[in-house]
């Protein structure tokens, strides 16, 4: 996970970081507790990835 944030830079680093949330939220079969922990993850993970994007167009509509 703390790799692929240094590799968001190439756009096939998303990818990698919806399958890191995927593995962690499937953990919770082993772990139920990991339900909760990977849901809190993949629900930050998405607020970044339409907070960033947000972010990025109106730095470009500027």
């Amino acid at each position: 996970m703390v790799a692929t944030i240094g590799l968001l830079r190439y756009n096939w680093s998303y990818a990698i970081g919806w399958i890191v949330q995927a593995i962690i939220v499937l953990t919770g079969f082993v772990n139920p507790a990991m339900f909760i922990v990977g849901a809190l993850f993949t629900g930050m993970w998405a607020y970044c990835m339409v907070t960033g994007s947000r972010l990025d167009n109106n730095k470009e509509n500027s």
